[in-house]
């Protein structure tokens, strides 16, 4: 284990907190995107939202994602399913996501389940493959 990876572990403690794991999510998504998260933004409209599951689905128990209020013409969903404690949450491979523009959300949804989502939109996809699916939705009007 590097430095950094000893001090993220004694600085944040739990690797499974909800800011660590929602700052760890749009980072991977924004460095998918070819972005430097530490110099640029997000893009205007994109909204990322992320949930804990353990890596086994059928287990998971109720996963909620919470939504953004406020207009965001894209929705990413990231679910993170570490297979142990201690695993860091920006390892990618333990990720899945699914891409969704704002026309299949309900205007009024505040949040939405892990079950719900995975059946109206897929088992989602590895960040691999996140800028293939993302980039043609930012760039649509």
């Amino acid at each position: 284990m590097n430095e950094w990876d000893r001090l993220l572990r004694w600085h944040c403690g739990d690797l499974r907190d909800e800011r660590l794991r929602q700052a760890c999510g749009l980072w991977i998504v924004l460095t998918a995107l070819g972005r430097d998260p530490s110099r640029e933004a997000a893009p205007e409209g994109l909204a990322v939202s992320t949930a804990l599951a353990h890596a086994d689905l059928a287990s998971a128990g109720p996963v909620v994602f919470h939504l953004p209020q406020g207009p965001a013409a894209v929705q990413v969903f990231g679910l993170w399913r570490p297979a142990t404690e201690l695993e860091d949450p920006l390892q990618r491979e333990r990720w899945l996501f699914c891409v969704v523009h704002k026309r299949q959300l309900h205007a009024e949804r505040r949040s939405i389940g892990l079950n719900p989502l995975l059946r109206a939109h897929g088992e989602g996809w590895p960040a691999a493959h996140l800028a293939e699916r993302l980039l043609p939705l930012l760039d649509a009007p």
